[in-house]
Parts: C-alpha cells; sequence; structure tokens
C-alpha cells in the first residue's frame, strides 16, 4: 500500500520565493490499483509523484509504502527501494537514443548479480510482453513516440517492480498510441497485479483507472 499522510514540499523554503508545490496531501493508494492523479498544470501532481518515487523528500509528513517510511530512509535504504519497488515511465521517454531496445531495457539490470543470459532473458521477455520483439536489435533513434514509449514501460517493469509510476505517458502521444499505451499499462495492472499509478491533465485517460485523485494548489480536491 502506498500512503502519503500529511505531506507538505516547499521550494526555496523561508526565502521571497518560497513555493509550497504539495500542502498537506492525504492520500492511500491499495495494492494492485490503478488511479489517476489529475489537475491542471502546476497543481503539484508531479511533486507527489516525485515524492512517492523517493526521487525528492518532503518538507513535513510521511510517506509509507508497504509499511516502510520512505521519506525518512537512509540513501542506501532509498537507492534499494528505488531499484526494486518503483518503475517510473516518463513523458519524454528518457532512453539513451544510441542504444538498441534490447540494452536500454537491460539498464536496470546492470545493478543486479544476474548473469549476462539471465539479463538478456529477461529483457527480452520483457520486451515481447510490449509487442516491441520485432524491433529488438534496432535503435530507439528510429522508434515513433508510441513505440519509444513502449520500450520505457518494458524498462520499467524488468525490475519486477511492484509500483509503476507513470508521469503524463501519453502526453507527446497522438490518440491512437495513447490508448495502446493505456491498453498496456490496464494490461500490466490486471495480469501482474502492480500498482500503477498515473499522473495525468487528460480525464480522457483518467476514466482507464480504477478512480482518481484530483489535486488543486498543491492539495487534494474532496
Amino acid at each position: 500500500m502506498i500512503e502519503v499522510r500529511n505531506v507538505i514540499k516547499k521550494y526555496n523554503e523561508n526565502l521571497a520565493n518560497e513555493c509550497v508545490a504539495v500542502n498537506g496531501v492525504t492520500i492511500n493508494i491499495n495494492d494492485g490499483e490503478i488511479v489517476a492523479i489529475m489537475g491542471k498544470s502546476g497543481c503539484g501532481k508531479s511533486t507527489l509523484l516525485h515524492l512517492i518515487a523517493g526521487i525528492d523528500f518532503p518538507t513535513d509528513g510521511e510517506i509509507i509504502i508497504d509499511g516502510e517510511i520512505i521519506s525518512s530512509m537512509q540513501d542506501k535504504q532509498l537507492s534499494r527501494y528505488r531499484r526494486k519497488k518503483v518503475g517510473i515511465v516518463l513523458q519524454d521517454f528518457c532512453l539513451i537514443e544510441e542504444l538498441t531496445v534490447l540494452d536500454n531495457v537491460l539498464v536496470p539490470l546492470n545493478f543486479t548479480r544476474l548473469s549476462r543470459n539471465e539479463k538478456r532473458d529477461l529483457a527480452t521477455k520483457l520486451i515481447f510482453q510490449v509487442d516491441m520483439e520485432k524491433n529488438l536489435n534496432k535503435h530507439v533513434s528510429q522508434l515513433s513516440g508510441g513505440e519509444k514509449q513502449r520500450v520505457a514501460i518494458a524498462r520499467a517493469l524488468v525490475s519486477d517492480a511492484s509500483i509503476i509510476l507513470a508521469d503524463e505517458p501519453t502526453g507527446s502521444l497522438d490518440k491512437d498510441n495513447s490508448v495502446k499505451i493505456m491498453d498496456m499499462l490496464l494490461r500490466i495492472n490486471k495480469n501482474y497485479g502492480k500498482t500503477v499509478v498515473i499522473i495525468t491533465h487528460d480525464s480522457d485517460i483518467a476514466a482507464y483507472c480504477d478512480r482518481t485523485i484530483t489535486l488543486c494548489d498543491g492539495q487534494v480536491v474532496v
């Protein structure tokens, strides 16, 4: 379970340009749910995602994942949490353009003790699951936006993370590709029991999810 308890995130704290990005947010997301976090640009939704991912730290409050308070973890514990429990899918894909599809999906496995063959077999399996097997050895620079997002999803899944955090995963895609990506995330959620949290400003995307949490000015809209 993801528990966010009265979390506040301030930037430039105690300075003239102080900004409160998240302001007293309390939410629970159950294991196996697919949840949309919606709101206009600047409402704090991406900041909240980064806090859940352990990329950023709250100014106040607690973030608890499966009973562990990640907001008070030391660097080593936090690295292990990010490596084992969280897969992140971003709007701009964040792939290495000059590498092949296979090599991009292999990147997170560089930090594991698996053998070379085990890593390759696992990455290849995930590439098949996102229907990109025909592009296995193609360079990412040769792919379309929808294809790149499929590779990004495979990379997020390869470490067997239980939580998939997707920040505007369809934001740079056309409608057809957006539908394909959402169908894929739904399949991952239903077939593999992954908890999926999707940041979006699009109500059509949110409609795919079990429920929607709406933010405005850093607070949950009731």
